[in-house]
């Protein structure tokens, strides 16, 4: 144990009293009696041994004091998180103690927490993987990935997890904290639905091309297939010519057919968002007689961008000849609009999730290994410093947490 100055002071001088007063004690051996020279010895040394416990009642006081102020500090912090944490027994796996967040998030009372384990927030089927989980110790905190969870209402949510062993009434626990990773999940089964819609899509498409392919053998048929579905068409001869447009082309575009004939398509609806490098991969395409797709942007005649999904195929006789290219255009502005606003708010919430699994994972380790200790040591410089860490890491943790709302705010303005 150190002891600042003024204890070591005082030490100091008990000691040289204690020196000083034996030898002077000693001066007075068969001087006076002997009776009255063990009293005063008697007394010098319950008056040492009292000055000598005061001072140690007095540190040991001030020790508790510090301690009881960190711990209160402590539960503030752990209460006060946003995300909802607990406390578990590593042998019983009872819950121990839980935050607001937690009650707010999962649906219980503290009083039902406490009257549950770890087992019953997870379903049946995961309690295995939860076992092997489990035996993993590590004093540092440790990312345990993505879970699912259960709230009191059987909702079934996913959540990633950071835990870390810790002494807690003198029981030997795991402090975890947990966040909701609902919104990007969301998000990404949203991004997979365009996908497969796309992917619906495309296979229309080739449909479609069946059908003009089979509508340009049988001759007499071909115009009226194409005049019937809603893809704009035009077809164009090796001169990169148009020589036909449908109905749905006109109507969209507002180039009538004996606007369009004669025309080469790409001085026709290119602009000035039209990508230059897909324009050069669609000339290649048309002159090596290749299938070409791509999604581009196309002007109106009235001058307004859209974005289309362009597919390009060679028809060929009989002989093998080539005859004439068929374009088909799916317009997918909507989609892409769509597409961007999900990409936009899923960067966003990427951003978030990678501040709470790793940006909070700093203070909070922090944290947790400045109360270990705080727990372990009895120096007044040692837990000194340490809640001067234990500010920084609050302020550092209530910065981070501004920081992901100002970020949420944001992404509400971008997609709202």
């Amino acid at each position: 144990m150190k002891f600042n100055k003024i204890y070591l002071l005082i030490f100091l001088i008990v000691l040289v009293w204690a020196m000083g007063s034996d030898l002077l004690i000693s001066f007075f051996e068969g001087r006076v009696s002997h009776f009255l020279l063990e009293g005063v010895r008697m007394a010098n040394n319950f008056l040492l041994f009292g000055i000598t416990a005061l001072l140690l009642y007095r540190q040991i006081r001030k020790q508790q004091h510090h301690l009881k102020t960190s711990e209160a500090q402590y539960r503030r912090l752990f209460e006060s998180n946003p995300n909802p944490m607990w406390v578990f027994h590593t042998e019983t796996f009872a819950f121990i103690a839980v935050n607001d967040a937690a009650i707010d998030k999962y649906g219980y009372s503290q009083e039902e927490f406490l009257a549950r384990t770890i087992w019953d927030i997870r379903p049946v089927e995961d309690h295995k993987l939860l076992k092997e989980n489990l035996k993993l110790s590590s004093q540092e905190a440790r990312d345990a990935g993505i879970w699912r969870h259960i709230k009191k209402s059987g909702e079934v949510f996913p959540v990633t997890v950071v835990s870390h062993d810790v002494f807690f009434n003198r029981l030997s626990c795991k402090m975890v904290m947990a966040t909701d990773m609902t919104a990007i999940v969301q998000h990404e089964e949203k991004l997979k639905e365009a996908y497969r819609k796309e992917k619906a899509l495309n296979n229309e498409l080739a449909e479609n091309y069946e059908r003009i392919e089979k509508a340009e053998r049988e001759g007499r048929l071909m115009a009226q297939v194409m005049d019937k579905i809603n893809n704009l068409v035009l077809i164009t001869g090796a001169d990169d010519r148009i020589t036909w447009s449908n109905k749905a082309f006109s109507r969209f575009t507002g180039f009538a057919a004996e606007e369009a004939v004669g025309k080469n398509p790409g001085e026709l609806l290119s602009g000035h968002g039209t990508d230059a490098q897909t324009v050069i991969q669609l000339r290649q395409a048309i002159q090596d007689r290749n299938f070409f797709e791509e999604e581009m942007i196309s002007y109106k005649k009235n001058g307004d961008a859209y974005w289309t999904q362009l597919s390009i195929s060679p028809i060929f006789d009989e002989t093998g000849a080539f005859s004439f290219f068929v374009s088909v255009e799916s317009v997918i502005t909507e989609r892409k609009e769509r597409e961007q606003k999900i990409l936009a708010q899923h960067a966003i919430l990427q951003e978030i999730a990678w501040t709470n699994s790793h940006e909070l994972r700093r203070p909070v380790g922090n944290l947790l290994g400045l109360i270990g200790i705080l727990q372990d040591t009895n120096s007044d410089q040692e837990r000194q410093e340490c809640l001067e860490m234990l500010a920084r890491c609050s302020q550092e943790l209530d910065q981070i947490i501004r920081d992901t709302n100002q970020k949420t705010q944001r992404m509400e303005l971008k997609v709202g």
